[in-house]
Protein backbone atom coordinates (compact mmCIF):
# COMPACT_ATOMS: atom_id res chain seq x y z
CA UNK A 1 0.00 0.00 0.00
CA UNK A 2 1.61 3.22 -1.18
CA UNK A 3 0.48 5.35 1.74
CA UNK A 4 2.00 2.93 4.24
CA UNK A 5 5.24 2.66 2.26
CA UNK A 6 5.48 6.46 2.31
CA UNK A 7 4.93 6.46 6.08
CA UNK A 8 7.78 3.97 6.51
CA UNK A 9 10.02 6.11 4.30
CA UNK A 10 9.25 9.10 6.52
CA UNK A 11 10.19 7.11 9.63
CA UNK A 12 13.39 5.84 8.01
CA UNK A 13 14.35 9.44 7.22
CA UNK A 14 13.77 10.50 10.81
CA UNK A 15 15.96 7.65 12.07
CA UNK A 16 18.76 8.26 9.56
CA UNK A 17 22.09 9.72 10.81
CA UNK A 18 21.10 13.12 9.42
CA UNK A 19 17.50 12.79 10.59
CA UNK A 20 15.85 13.91 13.83
CA UNK A 21 17.98 13.87 16.99
CA UNK A 22 14.95 13.15 19.19
CA UNK A 23 13.75 10.22 17.09
CA UNK A 24 17.24 8.70 16.88
CA UNK A 25 17.51 8.85 20.68
CA UNK A 26 14.38 6.72 21.22
CA UNK A 27 14.15 3.02 22.03
CA UNK A 28 11.37 0.44 22.14
CA UNK A 29 11.04 1.05 25.89
CA UNK A 30 10.83 4.85 25.65
CA UNK A 31 8.29 4.71 22.83
CA UNK A 32 5.91 2.02 24.09
CA UNK A 33 3.93 4.42 26.26
CA UNK A 34 3.15 6.61 23.25
CA UNK A 35 1.39 3.66 21.64
CA UNK A 36 -0.89 3.41 24.69
CA UNK A 37 -1.51 7.17 24.66
CA UNK A 38 -2.33 7.23 20.95
CA UNK A 39 -4.67 4.26 21.31
CA UNK A 40 -6.57 6.12 24.02
CA UNK A 41 -6.72 9.24 21.87
CA UNK A 42 -8.26 7.18 19.08
CA UNK A 43 -10.75 5.80 21.61
CA UNK A 44 -11.63 9.37 22.64
CA UNK A 45 -12.05 10.36 18.99
CA UNK A 46 -14.37 7.39 18.51
CA UNK A 47 -16.48 8.61 21.44
CA UNK A 48 -16.74 12.05 19.85
CA UNK A 49 -17.67 10.48 16.52
CA UNK A 50 -15.75 12.82 14.19
CA UNK A 51 -14.35 11.09 11.11
CA UNK A 52 -11.51 13.60 10.75
CA UNK A 53 -10.41 13.11 14.35
CA UNK A 54 -10.61 9.32 14.08
CA UNK A 55 -8.60 9.38 10.86
CA UNK A 56 -5.88 11.47 12.45
CA UNK A 57 -5.69 9.44 15.66
CA UNK A 58 -5.66 6.06 13.88
CA UNK A 59 -2.84 7.41 11.73
CA UNK A 60 -0.95 8.26 14.92
CA UNK A 61 -1.46 4.71 16.22
CA UNK A 62 -0.09 3.24 12.99
CA UNK A 63 2.77 5.72 13.06
CA UNK A 64 3.90 4.82 16.57
CA UNK A 65 3.45 1.07 16.05
CA UNK A 66 5.55 1.24 12.89
CA UNK A 67 8.15 3.40 14.64
CA UNK A 68 8.48 0.77 17.38
CA UNK A 69 9.00 -1.89 14.72
CA UNK A 70 11.83 0.08 13.12
CA UNK A 71 13.43 0.79 16.50
CA UNK A 72 13.29 -2.93 17.37
CA UNK A 73 15.03 -3.75 14.09
CA UNK A 74 17.73 -1.17 14.82
CA UNK A 75 18.23 -2.73 18.26
CA UNK A 76 18.50 -6.22 16.74
CA UNK A 77 15.46 -7.55 18.58
CA UNK A 78 12.98 -8.14 15.76
CA UNK A 79 11.79 -6.34 12.67
CA UNK A 80 8.53 -4.79 11.59
CA UNK A 81 8.39 -7.47 8.91
CA UNK A 82 8.69 -10.14 11.63
CA UNK A 83 5.75 -8.62 13.53
CA UNK A 84 3.59 -8.37 10.41
CA UNK A 85 4.44 -11.94 9.35
CA UNK A 86 3.62 -13.25 12.83
CA UNK A 87 0.28 -11.42 12.84
CA UNK A 88 -0.58 -12.74 9.38
CA UNK A 89 0.32 -16.32 10.33
CA UNK A 90 -1.64 -16.14 13.57
CA UNK A 91 -4.76 -14.75 11.89
CA UNK A 92 -4.70 -17.43 9.20
CA UNK A 93 -4.09 -20.16 11.77
CA UNK A 94 -6.91 -18.98 14.01
CA UNK A 95 -9.40 -18.60 11.13
CA UNK A 96 -9.36 -22.13 9.67
CA UNK A 97 -13.02 -21.71 8.69
CA UNK A 98 -11.85 -19.06 6.21
CA UNK A 99 -8.36 -20.12 5.12
CA UNK A 100 -8.22 -23.92 5.51
CA UNK A 101 -9.72 -26.06 2.77
CA UNK A 102 -11.02 -28.57 5.32
CA UNK A 103 -11.77 -25.98 8.00
CA UNK A 104 -14.79 -26.25 10.31
CA UNK A 105 -18.14 -24.70 9.54
CA UNK A 106 -18.88 -22.15 12.25
CA UNK A 107 -22.46 -20.90 12.38
CA UNK A 108 -22.05 -17.58 14.16
CA UNK A 109 -19.62 -15.16 15.80
CA UNK A 110 -19.87 -16.99 19.12
CA UNK A 111 -18.76 -20.24 17.51
CA UNK A 112 -15.86 -18.42 15.88
CA UNK A 113 -14.68 -17.08 19.24
CA UNK A 114 -14.99 -20.49 20.92
CA UNK A 115 -12.95 -22.05 18.15
CA UNK A 116 -10.39 -19.23 18.46
CA UNK A 117 -9.94 -19.97 22.17
CA UNK A 118 -9.62 -23.70 21.47
CA UNK A 119 -6.90 -23.05 18.90
CA UNK A 120 -5.08 -20.63 21.21
CA UNK A 121 -4.99 -23.14 24.05
CA UNK A 122 -3.74 -25.78 21.61
CA UNK A 123 -0.89 -23.45 20.63
CA UNK A 124 0.08 -23.02 24.27
CA UNK A 125 0.07 -26.79 24.83
CA UNK A 126 2.23 -27.27 21.73
CA UNK A 127 4.74 -24.78 23.15
CA UNK A 128 5.08 -26.93 26.25
CA UNK A 129 2.98 -24.78 28.55
CA UNK A 130 1.48 -26.49 31.57
CA UNK A 131 -2.08 -27.55 30.64
CA UNK A 132 -4.23 -24.79 32.16
CA UNK A 133 -7.81 -24.60 33.30
CA UNK A 134 -9.06 -23.11 30.02
CA UNK A 135 -11.41 -20.39 31.26
CA UNK A 136 -9.19 -19.49 34.22
CA UNK A 137 -6.25 -19.15 31.83
CA UNK A 138 -8.33 -17.04 29.44
CA UNK A 139 -9.29 -14.67 32.27
CA UNK A 140 -5.69 -14.43 33.45
CA UNK A 141 -4.52 -13.44 29.98
CA UNK A 142 -6.63 -10.25 29.98
CA UNK A 143 -4.22 -7.47 31.08
CA UNK A 144 -5.17 -6.51 34.65
CA UNK A 145 -4.39 -2.82 34.01
CA UNK A 146 -7.09 -2.64 31.33
CA UNK A 147 -9.51 0.23 32.20
CA UNK A 148 -12.14 -1.19 34.57
CA UNK A 149 -15.21 -0.95 32.33
CA UNK A 150 -13.39 -2.52 29.40
CA UNK A 151 -11.89 -5.14 31.73
CA UNK A 152 -15.39 -6.02 32.95
CA UNK A 153 -16.58 -6.53 29.38
CA UNK A 154 -13.52 -8.54 28.34
CA UNK A 155 -13.75 -10.88 31.34
CA UNK A 156 -17.47 -11.40 30.77
CA UNK A 157 -16.84 -12.06 27.07
CA UNK A 158 -14.30 -14.73 27.95
CA UNK A 159 -16.75 -16.39 30.34
CA UNK A 160 -19.49 -16.22 27.71
CA UNK A 161 -17.25 -18.00 25.20
CA UNK A 162 -17.37 -20.95 27.62
CA UNK A 163 -21.16 -20.60 27.85
CA UNK A 164 -21.14 -19.07 31.37
CA UNK A 165 -23.62 -16.32 30.55
CA UNK A 166 -27.26 -15.27 30.79
CA UNK A 167 -29.47 -16.85 28.13
CA UNK A 168 -30.94 -13.49 27.10
CA UNK A 169 -31.04 -9.81 27.96
CA UNK A 170 -33.99 -10.32 30.33
CA UNK A 171 -31.62 -12.19 32.62
CA UNK A 172 -29.20 -9.25 32.66
CA UNK A 173 -31.96 -6.73 33.41
CA UNK A 174 -33.23 -8.96 36.20
CA UNK A 175 -29.73 -9.21 37.64
CA UNK A 176 -29.39 -5.41 37.59
CA UNK A 177 -32.61 -5.11 39.59
CA UNK A 178 -31.36 -7.74 42.03
CA UNK A 179 -27.96 -6.07 42.47
CA UNK A 180 -29.57 -2.64 42.91
CA UNK A 181 -31.86 -4.00 45.63
CA UNK A 182 -28.86 -5.53 47.41
CA UNK A 183 -26.98 -2.24 47.15
CA UNK A 184 -29.94 -0.35 48.62
CA UNK A 185 -30.07 -2.78 51.55
CA UNK A 186 -26.33 -2.36 52.14
CA UNK A 187 -26.67 1.43 52.11
CA UNK A 188 -29.48 1.21 54.65
CA UNK A 189 -27.28 -0.96 56.89
CA UNK A 190 -24.43 1.51 56.47
CA UNK A 191 -21.65 -1.05 56.13
CA UNK A 192 -19.02 0.54 53.91
CA UNK A 193 -17.19 -2.62 52.79
CA UNK A 194 -20.50 -4.28 51.95
CA UNK A 195 -21.66 -1.18 50.03
CA UNK A 196 -18.46 -1.16 47.98
CA UNK A 197 -18.88 -4.85 47.17
CA UNK A 198 -22.49 -4.43 46.07
CA UNK A 199 -21.68 -1.31 44.03
CA UNK A 200 -18.99 -3.27 42.21
CA UNK A 201 -21.48 -6.07 41.49
CA UNK A 202 -23.96 -3.55 40.08
CA UNK A 203 -21.35 -1.85 37.86
CA UNK A 204 -20.15 -5.22 36.55
CA UNK A 205 -23.70 -6.21 35.66
CA UNK A 206 -24.34 -2.86 33.93
CA UNK A 207 -21.17 -3.42 31.88
CA UNK A 208 -22.62 -6.78 30.88
CA UNK A 209 -25.82 -5.04 29.79
CA UNK A 210 -23.71 -2.97 27.40
CA UNK A 211 -22.17 -6.18 26.08
CA UNK A 212 -25.59 -7.71 25.44
CA UNK A 213 -26.75 -4.53 23.70
CA UNK A 214 -23.50 -4.44 21.68
CA UNK A 215 -22.75 -1.00 23.12
CA UNK A 216 -19.30 -0.24 24.49
CA UNK A 217 -20.06 0.94 28.06
CA UNK A 218 -16.78 2.87 28.14
CA UNK A 219 -17.75 4.87 25.06
CA UNK A 220 -21.27 5.35 26.37
CA UNK A 221 -19.91 6.71 29.66
CA UNK A 222 -17.41 8.98 27.89
CA UNK A 223 -20.20 10.48 25.78
CA UNK A 224 -22.33 10.99 28.89
CA UNK A 225 -19.45 12.72 30.67
CA UNK A 226 -18.93 15.03 27.70
CA UNK A 227 -22.67 15.77 27.74
CA UNK A 228 -22.42 16.54 31.47
CA UNK A 229 -19.52 18.96 30.89
CA UNK A 230 -21.40 20.65 28.06
CA UNK A 231 -24.55 21.14 30.13
CA UNK A 232 -22.60 22.43 33.13
CA UNK A 233 -20.98 24.96 30.80
CA UNK A 234 -24.46 26.08 29.67
CA UNK A 235 -25.66 26.35 33.26
CA UNK A 236 -22.65 28.32 34.43
CA UNK A 237 -22.81 30.66 31.45
CA UNK A 238 -26.48 31.36 32.07
CA UNK A 239 -25.91 31.95 35.77
CA UNK A 240 -22.96 34.25 35.07
CA UNK A 241 -25.10 36.29 32.64
CA UNK A 242 -27.46 36.92 35.57
CA UNK A 243 -24.64 37.74 37.94
CA UNK A 244 -24.99 34.45 39.77
CA UNK A 245 -22.53 31.70 40.66
CA UNK A 246 -23.03 28.05 41.57
CA UNK A 247 -22.18 28.71 45.20
CA UNK A 248 -24.85 31.42 45.35
CA UNK A 249 -27.66 29.04 44.39
CA UNK A 250 -29.77 26.57 46.26
CA UNK A 251 -30.68 23.15 44.95
CA UNK A 252 -33.99 24.25 43.43
CA UNK A 253 -32.39 27.03 41.38
CA UNK A 254 -29.58 24.77 40.18
CA UNK A 255 -32.04 22.01 39.32
CA UNK A 256 -34.09 24.43 37.22
CA UNK A 257 -30.94 25.69 35.48
CA UNK A 258 -29.96 22.08 34.75
CA UNK A 259 -33.37 21.38 33.24
CA UNK A 260 -33.02 24.40 30.95
CA UNK A 261 -29.50 23.34 29.92
CA UNK A 262 -30.77 19.82 29.24
CA UNK A 263 -33.65 21.17 27.14
CA UNK A 264 -31.37 23.48 25.16
CA UNK A 265 -28.87 20.67 24.71
CA UNK A 266 -31.61 18.42 23.38
CA UNK A 267 -32.61 21.09 20.89
CA UNK A 268 -28.98 21.43 19.78
CA UNK A 269 -28.64 17.66 19.27
CA UNK A 270 -31.91 17.54 17.32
Amino acid sequence: MQAYDELLQTLETLLAPDGCAWDRAQSVETTARYLIEEAYEFYDALAEGGADEMTEELGDVLYVASFIGLLARREGRFSLEDALAAARAKMRRRHPHVFAEDGPELEDAGAVIRNWEKIKHGEEAAEGAEPPLPLTRALERVPPKTPPLLLAVRLAEKAAHYRFDWPDIAGVLGKIEEEFAELRESVERGRRAEIEDELGDLLFTVANLGRFLEIDPGLALRRTLEKFRRRIRRMESELAARGRRFNDCGFAELDEAWRRAKRDDGNREA
